[in-house]
Formats: structure tokens, C-alpha cells, sequence
């Protein structure tokens, strides 16, 4: 149980960071470039504003690390997959994204009271966090669509 919490922790602790900070975090990893990195500095001390926890972690579409690779005789390999043990978040204009492999979901949190906005619902998991751009939320889905939803109300636009 304290495993899992930390895990759901670390999700609105990176959200609350960004409280303090005026740069959005619009796409996963920060940019297209997948930099994880902003320009922006937090002011510290920091403070947890608000945490949302889940009662049931992620569900990870890969059990662990391949065995063995038989083509090239490797063996105890490293995951190149682990890229969903936790609920990454995007945000932009106050409001904070994060895909559901629980619920097959986007869920909108606004950043200031972790109080759900929306949330939209496909056929599959959603593994990463939605792209926010021109008030469009972009996200793919493990159903085999790519979806776009509108940021703020999260009304559905269309499926591909």
C-alpha cells in the first residue's frame, strides 16, 4: 500500500511543482524533444498543495523484461517498455492531464485544487499523457485510435 501511494505521490507532486511555475508543460517529457526540462526554477521551499490517489495502480501493458533474446544470446535484459508504472501528467493553462490504464481514460485535474474538470473515455488503456496544443488535447489509445478532445471540456472532436 505505501509502495502504491508513493507511486500516485509522485504524480501530483511533479503537478504541484508546477503551481509555482508559469511554464506549461504541454506534451510528455515537456517538449517534442522529449527534453524533460524546463527553464523555469521552483521556489523553495516547496509545499504539497493537494494529492489524488487511486485505489488500483496503473495496469502495465508488458508483465516485465524479456527473458532472453535468442537472436543475439542476451539474456536478463532491461525493460525498453517501462513507460507506464505510473500516471505521467502534461499540463497547460492550469490544468493537468493524465492517461488512465485503469479506466481507459484522460482525466483533467485543475492544477490549483486537484478537483476533476473531465474526463473522457475510450476502448482501450492510455497509457501516456495527452499533447495539449491550440486547445486541442491529442491523445492515442491501446483501442487503435488516436483521439483529439477540446482541453477545456474535454468535448470530443474526432477519432482516427
Amino acid at each position: 500500500m505505501l509502495k502504491n501511494s508513493l507511486i500516485y505521490f509522485f504524480l501530483f507532486l511533479i503537478g504541484n511543482l508546477f503551481c509555482l511555475s508559469l511554464e506549461d508543460w504541454p506534451t510528455y517529457r515537456h517538449d517534442n524533444r522529449r527534453s524533460g526540462v524546463t527553464s523555469e526554477t521552483p521556489k523553495l521551499p516547496l509545499k504539497l498543495n493537494w494529492v489524488r490517489l487511486s485505489k488500483l495502480p496503473p495496469m502495465m501493458a508488458w508483465s516485465g523484461p524479456a527473458k532472453w533474446d535468442a537472436y543475439s544470446g542476451n539474456k536478463d535484459l532491461q525493460s525498453m517498455r517501462n513507460f507506464d508504472p505510473v500516471f505521467y501528467v502534461t499540463i497547460s493553462n492550469k490544468l493537468v492531464y493524465f492517461g488512465s490504464s485503469i479506466d481507459n481514460s484522460i482525466h483533467c485535474l485543475n492544477l490549483n485544487n486537484g478537483n476533476e474538470k473531465w474526463a473522457s473515455f475510450t476502448s482501450g488503456a492510455v497509457r501516456l499523457p495527452p499533447s495539449i496544443n491550440s486547445g486541442k488535447c491529442y491523445f492515442g489509445s491501446d483501442d487503435g485510435h488516436v483521439y483529439c478532445v477540446e482541453s477545456v471540456s474535454g468535448k470530443f472532436n474526432w477519432k482516427y
